[in-house]
């Protein structure tokens, strides 16, 4: 009985572990963390002014083996020579004052540890993690 206890708690312990939490939960968050080597997430783009195109740098705290967007078209390209950083570019996309736009993104992975969001930058401003500008 106590080894099954044990062996539950252990367990519960380490999925905790697993469960990624975004750095900046007003702008980022997980969607999707139910599948071992891929996890999903939006990020809700929301800009002061018009923007006319869209140039967002994703950072990962480890390497990536690809990051895939979801709802919207766009060029995705990593930031070599690391894995753990991709530019999302789509020069047609119009965001709109105080509008919020939804931008979705699945990220795929190797082994069992997923690599948690460090960091958003969109067109030369960082908005997470927040005050690092």
């Amino acid at each position: 009985m106590l080894r099954r206890y044990l062996l539950l708690l252990a367990l519960c312990v380490a999925s905790s572990k697993c469960e990624l939490k975004s750095p900046c939960a007003e702008l980022f968050e997980y969607t999707k963390q139910d599948e071992v080597g891929r996890w999903e997430g939006v990020v809700n783009v929301k800009s002061d002014c018009k923007l006319h195109g869209l140039w967002m740098r994703i950072f990962l705290e480890g390497d990536v083996s690809e990051l895939n967007l979801l709802n919207i078209e766009g060029e995705v390209k990593s930031l070599k020579p690391k894995t753990n950083g991709f530019i999302i570019i789509n020069p047609d996309l119009i965001t709109m004052k105080n509008v919020l736009v939804p931008i979705k993104f699945a990220v795929v992975y190797e082994g069992n540890n997923p690599p948690n969001l460090s960091g958003i930058r969109l067109n030369t401003r960082t908005y997470c993690p927040v005050g690092a500008d």
